[in-house]
């Protein structure tokens, strides 16, 4: 199983260009998947999905250019060190 988390360049480096992007990340065990359904995270069964899901997220219509903006938020709560991303209308 995936998830969507905050982008680590924004998280590891401080690049601003991403603290409103997200990435792919692979959920570990069901403690891991049960905190991401708790704050309402999305989770998708296969890595394909997944990196479909990232770009849509990042680059929603109203984005234009290349820097990408999600239009969800992120919780406090983290997978594996990245906030998890909560999606404006969890519809997985």
């Amino acid at each position: 199983m995936y998830t969507l988390v905050q982008h680590s360049g924004f998280a590891v480096a401080g690049h601003y260009d991403f603290k409103n992007a997200v990435e792919l990340r692979r959920v570990c065990g069901g403690k891991e998947r049960k905190q991401v359904q708790r704050v309402g995270g999305i989770l998708l069964e296969t890595y394909t999905e997944a990196s479909s899901r990232e770009f849509d997220e990042n680059y929603p219509p109203s984005v234009q250019g290349l820097i990408p903006r999600v239009c969800g938020s992120f919780s406090n709560s983290k997978v594996q060190g990245q906030k998890i991303y909560i999606p404006l209308e969890n519809d997985q």
